[in-house]
């Protein structure tokens, strides 16, 4: 470059010289001779170093270095910026020796000095590693970027769940699969035997995040499991038909996703299965002042209640007497000392209850059934059971004379006979109630 100051002079520049940079367009006439100058222009400008970098992501970082991140599959862009001339060609190679990865692409550096290729990942595998470089343009170390492809990604939450009697699903906290696909709880076999290991799968689920996920599980989990590790691996919906295939195909569609390392995404959580609450309540001849219940499972304790035949029309005013607090676990032969005794057989219902204040009183009918319900069981039913009660009857009397009566004048105003109001309290729980212990006594009667 000429110094303007003393043209005589040609100055070699470093990174970091300015310098002015001066144009004058001047016309000539038809002999070649100088006209008049028609225009000049001048710009200040800085000397850089030829550079190029990457675009990385941040989300990864290979040997202290940031690292380009690309899925496993087609149409992925690697793309930065130089301080090269617009135009310039930029030969651009993605590579690595073993596991074989090569891509080649040449891409144009663009006016505000970026430059991008589009290549196919898809057939290499998640965590493969590659180095990205320009070659042929000076760049220290042709701008040298460690990269890898990243598969399908995945996780999920699955958190420690109890049950009553059996499991006959459970809940995913949350999903994300990249690609969609499924959710497939695995029982603690899975190490072995992956196929067979499969007690349920989810629904199709898009892609993104899916929250609060029902799995149904088409074998139970059963309390002789109780405190098993159940696992719950997200799988791809390979074949994109939306149904789980994975058993059907013998793992050849819908496989697990992997993470980075190439692992299969799985997390295991404990299913804690109780015993299912029961009261086996057995026909029986009584003086009507206890009955007795053969025996009851009451996993959390509470109480046993005994109900007269209006249960299903007023839960509270059918409560005829109400067990001692029984401690968690089975208690037999239980004795109720009834509140009303029973002048007149029928059927009768023991109906188990929790002791949901941890009072160790029975508070249903005073809290108007807002506190102490009853146990409901897997299929969210009340638990009861029902029997026929019969007492005595009393020996007909022998026939006495009976004396003449004696008239009685009657009093001009008779005493008015009381008569008894019926009322529901807490209406809104009884309905509830009501509708629930409907359903229970329709179960009863189809298991008689």
């Amino acid at each position: 470059m000429t110094d303007a100051n003393n043209p005589s002079v040609t100055r070699s520049l470093d990174a970091g010289d300015t310098f002015n940079a001066s144009i004058e367009l001047r016309a000539n006439d038809q002999f070649g001779s100088d006209v008049d100058e028609l225009d000049e222009t001048s710009t200040l400008s800085t000397v850089v170093e030829r550079s190029a970098t990457f675009d990385t992501t941040g989300e990864l970082e290979i040997n202290d270095n940031d690292a380009i991140v690309v899925d496993a599959a087609e149409g992925q862009t690697v793309s930065g910026t130089t301080t090269v001339a617009p135009g310039t060609e930029l030969d651009i190679t993605l590579a690595n020796a073993e596991p074989s990865l090569f891509i080649s692409a040449r891409d144009t550096v663009t006016q505000n000095g970026t430059f991008n290729i589009t290549a196919d990942f898809s057939q290499y595998p998640d965590g493969q590693n590659f180095t990205a470089t320009i070659t042929g343009q000076g760049f220290e170390d042709d701008a040298e970027t460690p990269g890898r492809v990243r598969g399908q990604v995945a996780t999920v939450t699955f958190n420690n769940q109890s049950f009553s009697g059996q499991a006959t699903s459970v809940n995913v906290a949350s999903a994300s699969l990249s690609d969609g696909g499924f959710v497939t709880i695995h029982d603690n076999t899975v190490g072995s035997d992956p196929l067979g290991s499969v007690r349920g799968t989810s629904e199709f689920l898009a892609p993104g995040t899916s929250e609060n996920v029902t799995v149904e599980l088409d074998e139970p989990i059963a309390r002789s499991e109780s405190g098993d590790t159940f696992f719950a691996m997200p799988h791809l919906d390979t074949d994109g038909d939306e149904t789980y295939d994975f058993v059907t195909s013998e793992g050849a569609d819908d496989g697990p996703y992997t993470d980075a390392e190439g692992n299969i995404v799985l997390v295991g959580a404990t299913i804690t299965v109780e015993r299912a609450p029961s009261v086996t309540f057995n026909d029986q001849q009584t003086e009507g002042e206890v009955v007795e219940v053969q025996n009851a499972q009451l996993p959390d304790g509470g109480f046993v209640t005994i109900h007269d035949d209006t249960v299903a029309d007023d839960p509270l005013g059918s409560v005829r007497g109400t067990s001692e607090y029984f401690d968690p676990g089975r208690t037999s032969s239980i004795e109720i000392t009834l509140d009303d005794p029973i002048e007149e057989g029928g059927q009768f219902f023991a109906m188990p209850h929790r002791d949901t204040n941890g009072n160790e009183v029975y508070d249903f009918v005073s809290s108007e059934g807002a506190e102490d319900a009853p146990y409901f069981n897997a299929n969210n039913e009340i638990v009861l059971d029902g029997a026929q009660i019969s007492v005595p009857s009393e020996p007909t009397p022998t026939p006495t004379a009976t004396p003449t009566p004696t008239a009685t004048p009657e009093p001009d105003d008779p005493t008015p006979t009381p008569t008894e109001t019926s009322g529901q309290p807490g209406f809104g729980l009884v309905v509830s109630l009501i509708a629930l212990i409907g359903a229970a006594l329709i179960a009863l009667r189809r298991r008689d």
